[in-house]
């Protein structure tokens, strides 16, 4: 769970199983507001070498949510990994402090 309005950042490692060749990510992308990874662009992946994206959940709703990550790359077309997240106001104020703020 994550508090709205408070990021939260996630590593998502991407391997390249194959022996003989690297792979070069072009893009990544993800369809939800809620889910956010910073621009790639040309980014190398070794043969049987591995690389990370950071994924950036930022709630701005209370609730569940689920998206796709999509890492476009040269030579294997589009991966798509699921992300999930959940968005809570709980916790956001101590219970004294919105007892308190309710009574002014």
């Amino acid at each position: 769970m994550q508090l709205l309005g408070l990021p939260e950042a996630k590593i998502l490692y991407a391997y390249n199983p194959s022996k003989d060749r690297e792979v070069i990510v072009n893009s990544v992308f993800t369809t939800s507001r809620h889910f956010h990874v910073s621009p790639v662009y040309g980014r190398v992946i070794p043969a049987m070498g591995k690389s990370y994206f950071r994924v950036l959940f930022l709630p701005n709703e209370e609730g569940s949510f689920e998206s796709s990550l999509f890492i476009n790359t040269s030579s294997h077309g589009v991966f798509s990994y699921q992300v999930f997240g959940m968005g809570t106001s709980k916790g956001l104020f101590p219970e004294d402090s919105r007892k308190q703020l309710a009574n002014t």
